[in-house]
């Protein structure tokens, strides 16, 4: 496809009053495209450095470091009535949820759209607006120091470059949803950008992360619970990232081990805590220690398949790979082998399933590749090979 047209010098916002200007015309415009610059590795929360909008005539570069108050910013993307544009946009998304207290409200995703569109998935930006658009974006800035003042000139236009071509890569795919009659199954994956639930991690996701844990029982499980608690509140409030405070290896260490005496702990290579702090952990080991264990662990165990079963997912894989070929889908989209798995194991009549419906059939993804899937998996079907021109094809055929 030939280049779009040159788009328009970006704008710096770093006042009060060019914010409050910028944001009543992306009002007035009703869709942006939304792109946000942060740091986290040293922190508990993403500190955000740069945001970046762009409406049809216009790209805006807010800088909240200036000591500027984004919060408008934040009520557009929670505007029903304002669509925002993003690309892979979880983690930006997620942004708004922290500092306004509420979720986005209108998002179009033009990473998981792109996978509805017969184009891969997941997607870089770079290649998804030269697939759409034939533009080559210039992106050399990857690495840069969002955080250091005053911003260069080249930064300034890299950021830039993150929104401005989602408006026109927004328009073709969305006229291809429409067309096909896939609009409804992408707003059913955007559904769960608005969903305060997608963003409010609780204590036992945050625990089922802790590396070497999962092999502890009893009252070690529950010294690793309690210890993991109080870890992640310290790092809360000291802003730091959460295993800077205190490692996984030697949370599992004092856990594993029961250590109740601050001695002990102190000695261990590789702790930075203070004396108070050290006291503070020993005593939440010593109160973990009276506690009762519970009988079952909620700890969630690897799914363990049995020869036959790796059989029947590997087969089903290549149903489900054949499928989105044949349909212009992207299998990264559609299926994972844990949602793979999880439909063969139900299909087994495994009794360990959890009664939620599995993904494969449920929505979009059930009233297609789940109808064919299963109907293969249930014995009305079958796989054949063909070679077409000396390339081999996968047919999936019904009964």
């Amino acid at each position: 496809m030939a280049a779009t047209n040159s788009k328009p010098s970006p704008i710096l916002i770093t006042k009060a009053k060019q914010l409050s200007e910028a944001c009543m015309q992306c009002r007035d415009s009703g869709i942006i495209g939304f792109d946000t610059e942060f740091v986290m590795e040293d922190r508990y929360m993403p500190e955000v450095c740069l945001i970046q909008i762009a409406i049809a005539d216009a790209v805006f570069i807010v800088d909240p470091l200036a000591d500027l108050d984004v919060t408008e910013v934040w009520e557009i993307v929670a505007d029903k009535d304002i669509t925002t544009v993003v690309h892979a946009g979880y983690e930006d998304m997620a942004l708004c949820a922290q500092h306004l207290g509420q979720p986005p409200a209108a998002v179009f995703d033009t990473q998981i759209a792109a996978g509805l569109c017969d184009l891969d998935y997941p997607l870089s930006l770079l290649r998804l607006v030269h697939s759409v658009l034939g533009v080559k974006l210039n992106k050399s800035k990857t690495l840069t120091d969002w955080r250091r003042r005053p911003l260069a000139e080249a930064q300034i236009h890299y950021g830039a470059e993150d929104v401005n071509h989602l408006l026109g890569v927004h328009a073709k795919l969305h006229a291809y949803l429409k067309k096909n009659k896939r609009l409804s199954w992408a707003e059913e994956e955007f559904s769960k950008f608005v969903d305060m639930n997608t963003y409010q991690k609780n204590d036992e996701q945050k625990f089922s992360k802790i590396k070497g844990g999962g092999s502890l029982r009893g009252h070690s499980l529950v010294v690793l619970h309690d210890l993991s608690a109080w870890r992640d509140a310290f790092a809360k409030r000291v802003n730091r990232p959460a295993r800077t405070v205190l490692r996984d290896h030697l949370l599992v260490e004092i856990a594993k081990h029961q250590l109740s005496n601050p001695t002990e702990i102190s000695e261990l290579r590789g702790n930075n805590l203070s004396r108070r702090d050290v006291k503070d952990v020993a005593e939440i080991v010593a109160i973990a220690l009276q506690k009762t264990p519970p009988k079952q662990q909620n700890r969630p165990h690897r799914e363990l398949e049995t020869p036959k079963e790796a059989a029947i997912v590997a087969l089903t894989q290549a149903a489900i790979r054949s499928y989105c070929l044949e349909h212009g889908l992207a299998y990264g989209l559609v299926a994972t082998q844990k949602t793979i798995r999880q439909l063969v194991q139900l299909r087994n009549g495994d009794a360990t399933q959890e009664s939620s419906k599995p993904e494969l059939l449920d929505g979009w993804r059930g009233q297609t590749v789940g109808c064919v899937v299963g109907d293969l998996l249930a014995g009305h079907g079958h796989l054949s090979v063909k070679s077409i021109r000396d390339e081999l094809t996968v047919k999936i055929t019904q009964k």
